[in-house]
């Protein structure tokens, strides 16, 4: 993990068997008060820079292929200081991360959200220029230049966090919500760029909820979930966990993804450092 000197606050996350780098970026950040708690809320934006030598480099765009290739990224495989600021912000996303707490950080709530597949296509035949490398890409009526699997490549993340908190925190998941939307693609037409539904793709949402169970920030937290779920949106899954510890049901068979019992055991294992620093410099 490093730190990004940038604008904004950011990181660079590196996984063991990860597609590729990440990068998860604070966009937003929002108070809130539910019942006379008050809340507070991050939101994040969540990338991937994809390895070269992974099967799923080549879902990503012509132009997201070509800059990972080029100057504009580094041995790390995440962009150099230089060039940052020059990568085009809609490029490598893949999902969307929240984070809503109360201000004694008994109750925290953790949500999740992108598509099965992330899909951009050309209308039209497009002969279309990226002066950014520049080069032009010649792109047929109907043609693909982007089809990554959203939730196959973000969840890992989402999942290490989760981890990361479980130990850090010593608290459990009380409640774990799951829910999906019509999903949608990204159609190009002459310059233009209009969001059309396609059948098959899937927009998920998962939330989950750590707490002690009799926290009344809990309580407050699980109402603010419901109140934000919309008409439209089907619950696969919404479960409870007030025993304090896992145990699969049947239910989970709707998950797109695997619950990871560490969300639980980590809270209970009590890891030493040898580190003589938390700073990754020494």
């Amino acid at each position: 993990m490093s730190q990004v000197w940038g604008i904004r606050p950011a990181w660079y996350l590196w996984l063991e068997n990860s597609p590729g780098a990440y990068h998860l970026e604070l966009i937003d950040a929002e108070e809130a008060a539910v019942n006379g708690t008050d809340l507070c809320k991050a939101i994040f934006t969540l990338k991937c820079y994809p390895y070269t030598d992974d099967d799923r480099f080549q879902s990503f765009s012509f132009l997201e292929k070509k800059l990972i290739q080029s100057h504009f990224f580094d041995k790390t495989n995440t962009p150099t200081f230089e060039y940052q600021e020059k990568i085009p912000p809609d490029l490598y996303t893949v999902a969307r991360l929240e984070l809503t707490t109360d201000r004694e950080g008994h109750a925290a709530l953790f949500s999740f959200e992108t598509q099965n597949i992330l899909r951009n296509r050309y209308a039209q035949k497009t002969n279309q220029a990226f002066p950014i490398v520049n080069l032009n890409q010649q792109f047929d009526k109907g043609e693909i230049d982007r089809n990554i699997q959203g939730l196959e490549i973000s969840y890992p993340l989402f999942n290490c966090i989760l981890c990361l908190y479980a130990n850090a925190q010593k608290q459990i998941p009380l409640q774990i919500q799951c829910s999906k939307l019509p999903g949608f693609e990204i159609v190009i037409n002459h310059g233009n760029v209009n969001v059309q539904r396609s059948d098959g793709i899937e927009d998920y949402k998962m939330c989950v909820l750590y707490a002690a169970s009799d926290d009344s920030q809990a309580i407050d937290l699980m109402n603010l979930q419901k109140d934000l779920i919309e008409p439209r949106e089907d619950v696969l899954y919404d479960r409870m966990f007030q025993c304090g510890h896992y145990h699969s049901d049947r239910a989970e068979k709707r998950l797109p993804v695997r619950i990871n019992k560490q969300w639980w055991t980590l809270a209970h294992t009590h890891f030493q450092s040898d580190l003589a620093s938390t700073c990754g410099c020494h």
